[in-house]
Formats: structure tokens, C-alpha cells, sequence
């Protein structure tokens, strides 16, 4: 997705001083799942309210995957590591 330019990166910073998000701070509040496809809403960079649907079978399956998974907090990595933040 992020290859595609679907998201934008992100970063913890730039969510901290901007309150807006990238592909590696969205919340699991950001998705939800919907017959097939999990949709994305939350306020990007320039305080852009973004929409986006990802319909790929095997990404929804990747993402449900995750949006599973217990804890809070980003879908992406967090805290300047390479290791997946919990959702």
C-alpha cells in the first residue's frame, strides 16, 4: 500500500506536533472492516481528511490480521523501531 503511494508514511513526530497520520501511526480507530474491504478514515498531513478502501482480498486478510491482534495503538511501527506496534 505504501508502494502504490496508497498512505503516506507518517511519523510519530510529525502526529505529535501536526495531530495528523501516516501509514505508520493510524489507529485501529482509523478501520474498520466492511463486507470485504477495510476502510481507512483519519486527518493526514495539511489536516486532510482521508479516505481510503483497500479491497484486496489478501491485504484485508493481512490487515483483519491485525486490527485482531489485543493492545492499543498504531497499525504500523512505532517508537523509531522496526517492531510492529501493537493494535
Amino acid at each position: 500500500m505504501l508502494d502504490l503511494g496508497f498512505f503516506r508514511i507518517g511519523s510519530e513526530r510529525y502526529t505529535e506536533l501536526n495531530h495528523s497520520y501516516g501509514l505508520t501511526t493510524l489507529l485501529r480507530e482509523h478501520s474498520r472492516r466492511r463486507s470485504g474491504a477495510v476502510l481507512f478514515s483519519y486527518t493526514g498531513k495539511a489536516r486532510k481528511e482521508i479516505v481510503r478502501s483497500v479491497v484486496d482480498p489478501a491485504a484485508c486478510r493481512s490487515l483483519t490480521a491485525l486490527l485482531r491482534r489485543r493492545g492499543g495503538g498504531a497499525v504500523g511501527c512505532r517508537n523509531g523501531t522496526d517492531v510492529p506496534g501493537t493494535v
